[in-house]
């Protein structure tokens, strides 16, 4: 949920837009629409594939909807790389949106209006109409198959078999993308929707459809996609298409998406344009009627269609607008507001808009009864006057009508989302229109403080509004202090207090009682410490961890309050006091302390010289000033939120049991009255002059005397309980202050009079002075306030302000605030009696109040005063004063209405005249002796002060010499208190580690860096084992592969010598297959065993280019390649160095060969003599390929014997490295144990001797921490004067403490005390299995790790023998079928060639000499055929048993009997999924007759190689006769079996062979691939995961060890130094702390 909030937060923030709406037709919001539904038209227009397409018109739209999006002309192109970008490229970007997205929301945001950002916000802000189609034709278009692919590759893969067929890494990333694009299509409906007012952009309001249409949309798609892979698509496709119109109609009908705006009636417009043209186009398809009912019908029913919808939305509009105004049927709704600023705005509004929005307002005037609208006012006399249109009003008509609807919609009958929806947009109303951020911030507040108070059992709030309200309150909250910080009209000094002082009080309360409760765990500490509760170490530990976790606590609350500060580096009072109690209660050494307290006095003492008339935090600390609070909100207006200040009862004079509760008990009783509308005008108009400016004013005390004083009004917004609260503090100075036994009554006075020239406010001096003088009749209060006029008491003023005002009038002057009518006048003042205040009474009920205020409404007051009252003989006592008036003009806002409120401050200064009347002279007497007493007082009090400052400064003089006598005694000696003081605190605040900690750190880093080698060997290990144990099988398959293409050749050109030199003595042979007879000509044989020669030839080519490198990295020595001598005579030999040469020059015979005589058959049947070239290249055939084949069965028992030897070498090293890793990790483990034992004496010493404090000591700790908890009991004690010098002496106490210990002379001076009572007993025990069992982890899980993967090397080890011996001995089994058949073949054409030459030595009918009869003869006599061999061969040859070898192979057990039996009498290549006939039978002579013959098996097809070749043996062994051996061999060369497995398909047979030993190599290779290569990603997946998993362990086990360190020295903290040096703990500390650091 927490992740959802963030999430939301992090959307909206991007997403807010303030700009306002500039044209009534926005043409790219309709484009965007146009384009949105063309792209769903598309869908259902690509199923003209089945119908054909007449008329050009129809094609063309088909064209334009078809080719809607980018993506979609990929599947025309077909260019597959441009396609695969694209692809790649949608893909990365979704997915980088996300990962920008999801980091920014867990880690640190962006600034909303960085470019990164901006790209986001218009990717979700325009997902719908721009991404969401292309998008999903990227990730679907490239898995599907046939036609509709993108891929050309796929367009040939059968639909049904696409996800099968096609490769999985494009599944994997489709289905992400597509569910990626669904998350964008929620976010998108969630986040980005229209709650601005008057919104710009294309943003449709929230509704639960929308979610359901971008799910049908994205189903559309993948329906019209993959339409072969189902049924019955056209229904389908056409069903969702329409499902999609009907939820887009709904919404259009219920949501008005857009609000009243053209893009509403615009959107429409296209959706039932789009409807009735898909039930066109579903006309055509499920009909037999061709297109031509398409585009006529729908050019003739378009205009009706948009028409008709213009009438009716037009009519809409009207009607709810209307009713709106008409208040029927009243719609909950603010579209009709948006619908009236839109017709009436500058900028989008019109000639014929600007009419309409007057008759509504028309309309509205007449039917409105609400005497608080302002359509009573100023927006009636607009709308029926002939002047320009003033928007003003127009704002705030609608500013009222907003205020309306959310109050109705807070009503139980209407849904949360009214009211979320007509809460944002008023606030953005405001803020776009009113530009008010202080009543849009208010406004938010007081919905949500409602919200949160009506939904307190509810606990599923709605997220997104939530969210919303906190992004407009903050963004409002920085606008609005900024513009507090660029307009403040106090000094900076000043704002920066005011500042400081509004943070430290909505942090003040907590604060406190954290502070009060780490002082409590303190006092807590030594409570159970004395009462035996802390029954050992381990308890002392945990009671110190939680004393510093408050400490923490405190410290962050500090840091916090810091950070937010104006000018965090700026030091006033309030930080130094803060820091103080802070330095106190949090345990700081007595040397901070000290300089804080220091520092502290110094300020304050500067501070002193500030003006008086300056707000500064020493005013409220001698309570001259006071601050009060009021949360502005709608259940709270008006009230006293917080009373900042213990001195807020005594500065207005109240007792602690009077209750406070209202703003305008503190203030004059009219100003009192009208202080709610003043902070709605406020509110209403959004500045005021009074935010961050000095003012005079006047506050009442309990007594409801008037007091001058200066105020300045600040603006806080906390975060509160996740609130953002509006709060104004009234920040109040007092201008004079005296204590009242030494008032003077003769200073000055002050009155407050109002309009109607009534007093309403007195100061508590003219009271005195009237009821002093009042010839001993009593006279209240009351009876003065509202009942006397300003006149009564001075008649001399009467005349002049009629003059005044007479004047003003004439001059056609507006009243103006704080304007100065006289200044320092003389005059009388008139002291009433009582009996003419009574008679005055009746005559003074009926007062009349204006709204409105003139010159001339006040000049016909002074007219009705002169007339109803007489100012003469009122009274016989009266005064010389000097007055000035200054008149002042409010403007509060009553019942909604703009009011004036004017009243006069007048400042009365009597004089000393004696003068004056008879009454004086008889007061004057007593007066005259109060006043010289005074005189005396004063003139005594500097003398008498002088003398106290002169005794002081002596005495101070005194102290000061004695101090620095004894100061420079101390510091001659080594062990001097200060010194002492501050090697101790240096001690307990040393963050140096001990020295076993960092020892144990450096054995930690020597463990990773083990442990990391170990990961490194293990992934080497494997990797190597698997390289070196499978690249000679590797090697072996390339040198069989490149041996089998070399027999193919070798067999060709055998066999076509043979039949081209004996052409002539050969005949036709004839072939009964499947009762068919096929014809083998010469011809045919000669050709067949030509394109053995080209294919062989092509093979070996083709091997070396691929394999060149591989076949090149053998080292053998004496490697011989030999050919044919000129004189075809002799051979001749040359030798090569290495292997890589050998391969090379045969590469390169073999491809001038290919070039030279393979080109064209018809060489071969001319009676042309052989060059020597070709001689050559023949002989290089003949004589080398038994070579090779014995090179390559060396390198297979080479192999076989590395293998053995490699496998027993790298397991004696690896046992080798693990048990020398096993000992290290093991003699580690021990030093790690050892250094924590040291630690653990470390911390034991700590505590150890601590518990050395008695229960004596005890006592003394509890009472200073005691003594401290009750003095921040106290109310606000940062800024109280008198509680907070209590704080500040603590430091100085704790240092005197000190001094007032016993000294000796001695080098050691402080003895430790022997303590009477009984010393208090602690187990010594520390708990530490934790910690044991961490270490022993530490070392086990590299143990356990290297010991998991040795066992799984030596099952390695014993198994990948056995498998490779088995693909050696299957790749033996390939090379003997090889080279037997091929040395046996090869014997027999021999044979032929050496009988027939011997015969025409004898028979002249046979000739030798012709044809290059003689040439073969001679290359092929230089052959060595040894028949031994041979015939061990063929034995050897015939005992091959491929069943038995397979049937007891490793891994057939995964093949059942039927599956064994189908490979080894059918095809194997089952085991391989090849494909013989296409990779050898393709365009081959008779391979449509023949080929069945090789899918026999490899087990029958062994047998009849083997019998034809052993039972032939067996005959010419017994012929002895030349002549019979020529026959013989001509026979076997005829017969059916040798034709069909031999000359035309030996390749086959072999490639048979070869898939089966192919089978168990691959076996072979994927085995150790699994058991090593893939072994080699979990070596370090999890040797990665474990070494994390030890840096954690590791670097949380150090955290602990000097965690507990710091614990266990934070216990002496709490003990006073007294007692520390009292014990001489610090002593020992001291030569503990250098052994452990040294």
């Amino acid at each position: 949920m927490q992740f959802f909030s963030k999430l939301t937060q992090y959307f909206i923030t991007i997403g807010s837009n303030t700009e306002r709406r500039v044209m009534y037709i926005d043409y790219g919001n309709m484009t965007m629409i146009i384009y949105y539904f063309i792209q769903l038209i598309g869908y259902i227009y690509s199923q003209f594939e089945s119908k054909s397409i007449k008329y050009y018109e129809n094609d063309y739209l088909a064209q334009i909807s078809q080719l809607s999006s980018i993506p979609f002309m990929l599947i025309i192109i077909h260019y597959d790389p441009l396609t695969i970008f694209a692809y790649y490229s949608v893909f990365i970007t979704i997915s980088a949106i996300f990962l920008i997205s999801l980091l920014q929301i867990l880690l640190k945001p962006l600034p909303f209006n960085s470019p990164i950002n901006k790209f986001i916000k218009f990717y979700f802000q325009n997902f719908q109409w721009f991404f969401l189609t292309p998008f999903n034709e990227c990730m679907v278009g490239v898995i599907t198959c046939g036609r509709q692919s993108y891929l050309a590759q796929h367009s040939i893969i059968k639909p049904s078999e696409c996800f099968s067929t096609i490769s999985p890494h494009y599944l994997i990333i489709s289905f992400t993308g597509m569910i990626m694009i669904s998350f964008s299509g929620i976010l998108s409906v969630y986040c980005f929707r229209n709650y601005e007012f008057l919104q710009r952009g294309l943003l449709r309001k929230f509704s639960s459809l929308n979610f359901v249409t971008i799910f049908l949309h994205q189903l559309l798609i993948i329906l019209s996609f993959w339409k072969l892979m189902y049924s019955d698509y056209y229904i389908i496709i056409h069903a969702c298409y329409n499902l999609i119109m009907l939820c887009i109609l709904i919404d259009v009908v219920t949501n008005i998406p857009f609000g009243f705006t053209n893009e509403t009636v615009f959107y429409s417009k296209i959706l039932f344009s789009s409807l009735f043209f898909g039930i066109l186009i579903t006309i055509w398809i499920f009909t037999n009627k061709d297109d031509g009912i398409i585009f006529l019908t729908y050019s003739i029913f378009l205009p009706i269609i948009f028409a008709a919808n213009s009438a009716v939305f037009s009519n809409y509009f009207e009607q709810q607008s209307l009713k709106f105004c008409e208040f029927i049927n009243y719609p909950l709704s603010e579209q009709p507001l948006e619908y009236l600023l839109l017709l009436s705005h500058p900028l989008t509004m019109t000639q014929t808009s600007i009419c309409q929005a007057l008759k509504y307002l028309n309309i509205h005037c007449n039917n409105c009864e609400d005497l608080k609208c302002p359509c009573n006012q100023d927006l009636s006399k607009f709308v029926l006057s002939n002047g320009p249109f003033d928007n003003e009003k127009l704002y705030i008509w609608i500013q009222y009508q907003f205020q309306k609807l959310i109050k109705i919609s807070m009503r139980k009958q209407y849904s949360m989302e009214n009211f979320e929806q007509l809460t944002i947009k008023f606030s953005t109303f405001l803020q776009k229109y009113r530009e008010n951020s202080y009543l849009s911030y208010k406004s938010i507040q007081d919905i949500v403080i409602n919200f949160n108070r009506t939904q307190k059992n509810n606990k599923q709030y709605p997220q997104f509004f939530m969210s919303l309200t906190k992004k407009i309150q903050s963004d409002t909250k920085k606008e609005l202090e900024q513009l507090n910080r660029s307009k403040f009209m106090v000094t900076k000094m000043e704002f920066k207090t005011l500042t400081d002082l509004n943070l430290f009080f909505f942090y003040e309360n907590d604060l406190m009682i954290n502070i009060k409760q780490q002082v409590y765990y303190c006092k807590e500490f030594w409570i159970l410490y004395q009462n035996g509760t802390l029954k050992d170490f381990n308890a002392l530990l945990l009671q110190s961890k939680k004393i510093l976790n408050q400490i923490e606590k405190v410290q962050q609350i500090y840091r916090i309050f810091q950070q937010k500060r104006e000018d965090s580096e700026y030091e006033n009072i309030l930080t130094f006091r803060i820091n103080l109690l802070i330095s106190i209660s949090c345990l700081d050494d007595l040397n901070t302390q000290l300089k804080i307290a220091d520092k502290l006095q110094a300020i304050q003492k500067e501070s002193l010289f500030t003006s008086k008339q300056q707000f500064h935090i020493l005013k409220y600390i001698n309570s001259e000033a006071i601050s009060v609070a009021s949360l502005i909100s709608f259940q709270s207006f008006g009230m006293i939120d917080l009373k900042i200040s213990n001195n807020f009862i005594s500065f207005f004079g109240y007792d602690h049991n009077d209750q406070i509760t209202q703003i305008d008990q503190l203030l004059p009783i009219q100003i009192g009255q009208i202080h709610d509308g003043l902070v709605e005008k406020f509110l209403m108009v959004g500045q005021s002059s009074k935010i961050y400016n000095t003012q005079e004013s006047f506050i009442k005390n309990k007594d409801n005397f008037i007091e001058n004083i200066t105020m300045c009004l600040t603006i806080s917004l906390p975060l509160q309980a996740d609130i953002h609260y509006f709060f104004i503090l009234s920040h109040l100075l007092k201008q004079h202050t005296y204590e009242k036994k030494n008032q003077d009554i003769y200073e000055k006075g002050y009155l407050l009079v109002d309009v109607n020239f009534y007093v309403f406010g007195i100061s508590e001096n003219i009271f005195k002075k009237i009821t002093q003088f009042s010839q001993n009749d009593i006279i209240n209060l009351d009876q003065i306030q509202q009942k006397l006029t300003l006149f009564q008491l001075i008649p001399d003023l009467f005349s002049k302000m009629q003059e005044y005002y007479k004047i003003k009038q004439l001059q056609n002057s507006n009243l103006a605030n704080y304007e100065v009518l006289f200044y320092k006048h003389g005059g009388s003042f008139h002291i009433p009696n009582k009996q003419f205040i009574d008679n005055y009474e009746q005559k003074t009920k009926n007062k009349n109040i204006n709204n409105i205020l003139t010159n001339k409404i006040i000049n016909n007051n002074l007219i009705e005063i002169e007339k109803s009252f007489n100012f003469s003989n009122i009274s016989q006592c009266q005064f010389s004063i000097e007055y000035s008036v200054v008149q002042n003009l409010l403007n509060p806002l009553i019942n909604g209405i703009m009011s004036d409120f004017l009243y006069y401050k007048i400042e009365i200064e009597f004089q000393d005249d004696s003068n004056n009347s008879k009454s004086i002279f008889q007061i004057l007497p007593s007066y005259q002796d109060i006043k010289k007493e005074q005189i005396n007082s004063k003139n005594k009090s500097p003398n008498q002060s002088q003398v106290m400052l002169q005794s002081y400064e002596s005495e101070d003089s005194n102290n000061q010499i004695h101090q620095k006598s004894q100061k420079a005694s101390e510091l001659k000696s080594e062990n001097s208190l200060y010194n002492q003081v501050t090697m101790m605190n240096e001690i307990l605040s040393c963050n140096k580690m001990p020295k076993p900690i960092l020892n144990l750190i450096l054995l930690f880093v020597l463990q990773l860096f083990i442990f990391i080698v170990m990961i490194i060997f293990l992934a080497i290990l494997f990797n190597q084992k698997s390289k070196i144990q499978s690249n000679c099988v590797k090697i072996n398959s390339i040198d069989l592969d490149f041996l089998d293409g070399y027999s193919q050749m070798m067999s060709g050109s055998r066999h076509v010598i043979y039949f081209r030199d004996f052409y002539q003595n050969l005949s036709d042979q004839k072939l009964m297959i499947d009762k068919n007879n096929i014809e083998f000509s010469l011809n045919n044989k000669l050709l067949i065993s030509w394109n053995h020669i080209n294919l062989g030839i092509t093979r070996l080519i083709n091997i070396y280019k691929i394999h060149s490198q591989t076949l090149n990295q053998g080292s053998e020595d004496d490697l011989n390649i030999s050919i044919i001598n000129s004189d075809l005579k002799s051979k001749i030999v040359q030798q090569v160095k290495d292997q890589s040469t050998y391969y090379q020059v045969m590469f390169q015979i073999f491809f001038m060969s290919k070039q030279t005589f393979t080109q064209n058959l018809s060489n071969f049947l001319q009676n042309s003599t052989d060059p020597y070239t070709t001689q050559i290249s023949r002989s290089l055939v003949y004589y080398n390929y038994f070579d090779v084949s014995q090179l390559v069965q060396a390198k297979l028992e080479s192999c076989k014997s590395y293998n053995y030897y490699i496998n027993e070498y790298i397991d004696r090293i690896t046992s080798y490295f693990f048990i020398a890793l096993y000992l290290i990790i093991s003699i580690i483990a021990i030093i790690q144990f050892i250094f924590y034992f040291q630690i653990k004496r470390q911390i034991s010493f700590y505590l150890k001797l601590f518990i050395q404090i008695d229960g004596q000591d005890s006592n003394k700790c509890i009472q200073k921490f005691d003594n401290i908890h009750k003095i921040l009991n106290n109310q606000s004690i940062v800024l109280s004067k008198k509680n907070y010098e209590k704080i500040i002496a603590q430091p100085s106490v704790q240092y005197d403490n000190l001094r007032t210990l016993n000294f000796n002379n001695q080098v050691n001076f402080i003895q430790p005390q022997k303590s009477k009572e009984k010393q208090i007993r602690i187990d010594n025990h520390i708990s530490y299995f934790y910690h044991i069992f961490a270490l022993v982890l530490i070392s086990l899980i590299p143990i356990v790790y290297a010991l998991a993967y040795q066992l799984y090397y030596n099952l390695i080890s014993v198994n990948v023998t056995p498998i490779n011996d088995q693909a050696i001995q299957a790749q033996q089994m390939r090379l003997k079928f090889i080279t037997t058949i091929n040395r046996y073949d090869q014997f027999l054409i021999k044979s032929y060639f050496e009988s027939y030459c011997k015969l025409s030595q004898l028979n002249s009918s046979f000739k030798c000499s012709a044809n290059n009869i003689y040439s073969d003869n001679q290359i092929l006599q230089q052959i060595d055929m040894n028949e031994t061999i041979i015939q061990e061969e063929l034995t050897t040859f015939q005992q091959l048993d491929f069943s038995n070898f397979f049937f007891n192979s490793i891994n057939s057990n995964q093949f059942n009997s039927e599956e064994k039996q189908s490979i080894l009498s059918k095809d194997t290549c089952l085991l391989t999924n090849c494909d013989m006939k296409k990779d050898l039978f393709q365009e081959r002579l008779f391979q449509e007759n023949l080929n069945s013959y090789f899918f026999q098996g490899i087990i029958k097809l062994h047998q009849i190689v083997s019998s034809l070749y052993v039972q032939f043996d067996l005959i010419y062994k017994g012929l002895n006769t030349t002549e019979a051996k020529l026959l013989a061999i001509e026979n076997i060369m005829q017969d059916n079996d040798y034709l069909i497995y031999i000359l035309w398909g030996l390749d086959a047979i072999q490639y048979q062979i070869a898939q089966f030993s192919q089978y168990f190599v691959n076996t072979s290779l994927t085995i150790l691939e699994d058991f090593t290569s893939n072994l080699l990603v979990n070596v370090l997946q999890s040797g990665i995961g474990m070494l994390l998993m030890i840096v954690t362990i590791q670097i949380l086990f150090i955290q602990v060890q000097v965690k507990r360190q710091i614990i266990a020295k934070q216990l002496f903290k709490i003990v006073p130094l007294q007692i520390i040096f009292q014990k001489n703990i610090q002593r020992q500390l001291t030569i503990f702390q250098r052994k452990i650091y040294k």
